[in-house]
């Protein structure tokens, strides 16, 4: 991870913790919200922006699905931790 750290960002990612980043020339936004005891994950294409969310994931119980995110081939086809070495954290 460029300008940050996998294990906080994963860290910060279990805490619902708003970030933003850039991959691939494209800049995201991840946030968790919790509502009725689910907590949900929101992936945002900033720019250039996306119509919808990239990804929405809903967890169990006050969980964030951190292991799901990490999984989601949303980056070009591959995961998160296939590409964290690629990822420019920018807050």
């Amino acid at each position: 991870m460029i300008d940050g750290d996998t294990d906080e960002f994963i860290d910060a990612v279990e805490g619902g913790d708003d970030l933003t980043f850039m991959y691939n020339g494209q800049k995201f936004s991840l946030r968790g919200y919790t509502q009725n005891g689910k907590a949900t994950l929101y992936l945002d294409r900033l720019d250039p922006p996306a119509d919808d969310y990239v990804l929405v994931l809903v967890g169990s119980h006050f969980n964030y699905p951190v292991q799901a995110f990490l999984e989601a081939p949303v980056w070009d086809g591959k995961t998160f931790m296939e590409v964290e070495e690629e990822i420019q954290l920018l807050d």
